[in-house]
């Protein structure tokens, strides 16, 4: 084997039952389109899981780090268990690791990174440190924050409640 492929020490991988994992409370990701996850449920039940989950344990459980939305998708397909790297990993590591991750993604909307940016400020660093720490100018963080206070926010909101609506609506139809 070639000398510069290294193990990795700090994790291992596993099959893990979908019901022994717990989401991450703090995921900067709050709302998950439904459709998407079926779609990519039945994906992971033709094709098998391309990408792991990362969990660290708790106790006789788990809880997510990152691949909630592959998570859900799993359950939502009925699948028993998921794949898993597993790591031994502080509050503070398991809340940098799923901001960081989560606020990198393309997709997440200006609201839930704005309240990603707010989490960090809430647990007492500026928002330099976090542009820093992210890798965003502390600029584009201060924007990001005021969407908090605006009519933005206002209609962010309104759009995720007629969601809901219609989810309800559709559940007491079925």
């Amino acid at each position: 084997m070639d000398p510069r492929i290294e193990p990795i020490k700090d994790s291992q991988y596993y099959r893990i039952p979908l019901d022994l994992i717990d989401p991450n409370p703090h995921q900067p990701r709050k709302f998950f389109d439904k459709d998407a996850l079926r779609s990519l449920g039945e994906s992971i039940k033709k094709i098998g899981q391309l990408e792991d989950i990362l969990v660290r344990p708790m106790g006789d459980r788990f809880q997510l780090v990152l691949g909630e939305r592959r998570w859900r998708a799993c359950q939502m397909a009925g699948l028993p268990t998921i794949s898993a790297k597993v790591r031994e990993l502080s509050e503070e590591e398991t809340f940098t690791i799923s901001l960081a991750e989560n606020v990198m993604r393309m997709d997440l909307t200006s609201v839930e990174e704005a309240f990603a940016f707010k989490s960090y400020l809430d647990k007492g660093l500026t928002q330099e440190q976090v542009g820093s720490h992210l890798g965003k100018l502390d600029r584009r963080v201060g924007e990001k924050l005021k969407l908090l206070s605006s009519s933005f926010y206002v209609r962010y909101l309104e759009q995720h409640l007629e969601e809901l609506g219609k989810e309800l609506d559709k559940l007491t139809r079925e």
